[in-house]
């Protein structure tokens, strides 16, 4: 049994037999919910501790500014979030040279998120500036 106090609520996680609630009288869950969670509760708390192991998901940022990406070339692993950035006052886009993902057209501070899943090398660029290049390395 585990006792966590969070946005002014305490809360003591664990499970009883049968699914049955083993939550503290000083819970506001356990208040408004005096049957315990249940089946579909059982399934929500487990659902959210396995999407929370390993920590959160990488995070990379690339910059667009004066006609160029920022850094040109960045190594990241599987699974990480890349964010490019358009501070130009000139549309961009976001290519990949096998066309796994692209972007719309890019205003001035949009942004284009992608996630690597899988290892190797994505070379990018600007459709509407070919010249415009980079590439993502996703090593483990």
């Amino acid at each position: 049994m585990k006792t966590l106090a969070t946005h002014g609520a305490t809360v003591r996680v664990g499970w009883a037999s049968a699914y049955g609630s083993s939550f503290g009288a000083e819970s506001r869950w356990a208040k408004a919910h005096p049957t315990g969670p249940g089946l579909t509760g059982l399934l929500t708390f487990l659902l959210a501790t396995l999407s929370n192991i390993g920590g959160a998901a990488e995070t990379s940022s690339i910059e667009i500014t004066k006609f160029a990406f920022a850094p040109k070339e960045i190594t990241v692993a599987p699974g990480t979030k890349v964010t490019w950035t358009n501070h130009d006052e000139t549309p961009h886009t976001i290519s990949a040279a096998d066309r796994t993902f692209l972007s719309k057209a890019m205003d001035t501070d949009d942004r284009y998120e992608y996630t690597f899943a899988s290892e190797g090398d994505f070379s990018y660029f600007c459709t509407l500036h070919p010249f415009m290049t980079g590439i993502v390395h996703v090593r483990k």
